[in-house]
């Protein structure tokens, strides 16, 4: 176990392709399965009509991207409608997934990361046709070592991939509801009362930011509030998604899986960027989306953990009644799934606080390059096989 992290059947390789393969019902790729009856219905409810069709389609890449289609079929006199979507995910983003939980669960040092951090920005400099750069930093990746390898819990590379797996539901429902704001159909209350929320975080956080420094970040993050309403989009599909996979989550577990999953994406972007040497600094935005994501949990949780306090008439009681019994029923509840998630979610932080990613990137690309290379060609064959091998 000298440096490799271990996988088994559920990591992802399995259904490793060349090219592009598409995802069928038998495959049921880490609980996607459920998903296309759910997007599809989440379709009909919103165009008012049903034979909408969602595949899945797995891409060899190395970008660990989901991208999401659409096709529009134009009407008469009506704006066009969506007929199909098609997910495309890259078939190392489960395994990234799976790789940066098993390093956060065994508590993995900065070293680890060195390591895990040359084989993101070898996939990434190879996915951008940086040859020469990505065998160098093969060539490094293959002389370092993972220290918390040699003792590996069973029970924590268990986790490490059911996370995954829902990690990678929510990335999914995430680039969905991105269709659905292109198609200009959801910029409705909600989305209101998701800018709002974002709105207040920023005040609330910031008390001693004013409201023209607010407004000129908000000018230069529109985006932002996009990626909240994807957020909340996502948030509340997964907890009914989560009944119908093999595995049992608790509500913190889905907290904790999402919360994780932000910072994950927040260090694959980073190394996007640096290897195509944007500076974008998204810590901000990372925070923002982790205090929405805090403060939007523990509604969605109560929903579905207590269904008999939030469905008809319950539901409105929970809401507006003065029935003290019924009001310190809801605290004690919104209490007990909010603190050990709370919790969890300073652990996460503190944690990735004590590791300066964007320094260890920064030292990665800054090391002498190769040049003169030839044959790019049957280098990047050779590359490509090298990168399939890299844990």
């Amino acid at each position: 176990m000298s440096g490799k992290i271990p996988y088994d059947d559920f990591t992802g390789s399995k259904f490793r392709t060349k090219g592009i393969r598409k995802l069928t019902q038998s495959d049921d790729f880490y609980g996607i399965a459920p998903l296309a009856d759910i997007l599809e219905e989440v379709l009909s409810k919103l165009f008012n009509r049903s034979g909408f069709d969602v595949s899945f389609w797995l891409i060899d890449t190395f970008s660990k991207n989901t991208r999401v289609q659409f096709t529009l079929k134009p009407t008469v006199g009506l704006i066009d409608v969506i007929t199909s979507v098609d997910v495309f995910i890259d078939q190392y983003l489960i395994e990234t997934l799976n790789a940066m939980n098993l390093l956060y669960f065994h508590n993995a040092s900065e070293c680890d990361y060195v390591k895990y951090l040359n084989k993101l920005t070898a996939d990434e400099c190879f996915s951008v046709g940086l040859i020469a750069e990505t065998l160098k930093i093969i060539r490094t990746y293959t002389s370092l070592k993972y220290n918390f390898s040699d003792n590996l819990d069973k029970s924590i590379v268990s986790k490490a991939i059911s996370f995954a797996a829902l990690q990678q539901i929510y990335i999914i429902l995430h680039e969905f509801a991105h269709v659905l704001l292109k198609c200009e159909i959801v910029k409705d209350s909600r989305f209101l009362f998701v800018k709002e929320q974002v709105l207040t975080l920023l005040k609330n956080n910031s008390p001693s930011v004013t409201d023209s420094e607010i407004n000129n970040f908000i000018s230069k993050n529109i985006k932002l509030f996009d990626e909240c309403y994807c957020d909340s989009f996502a948030i509340e599909t997964i907890f009914v998604v989560v009944n119908d996979l093999d595995r049992e989550y608790t509500y913190c577990d889905v907290c904790e899986a999402l919360f994780l999953a932000l910072n994950h994406l927040h260090i694959i972007e980073t190394v996007k960027d640096i290897v195509l040497g944007r500076e974008i600094d998204l810590s901000l935005q990372l925070v923002i989306r982790q205090l929405f994501l805090e403060s939007y949990m523990p509604t969605q949780g109560f929903r579905r953990l207590h269904p008999d306090l939030f469905l008809g008439d319950s539901f409105r009681a929970c809401e507006k009644s003065s029935d003290k019994d019924i009001i310190i029923q809801t605290d004690k509840v919104i209490e007990s799934i909010t603190d050990p998630f709370i919790d969890k979610m300073v652990a996460v932080s503190a944690y990735y606080s004590n590791i300066n990613i964007v320094e260890l990137l920064h030292s990665i690309m800054s090391e002498p390059r190769a040049t003169n290379i030839m044959d790019t060609d049957g280098l990047a064959v050779t590359c490509s096989e090298l990168l399939k091998q890299l844990i």
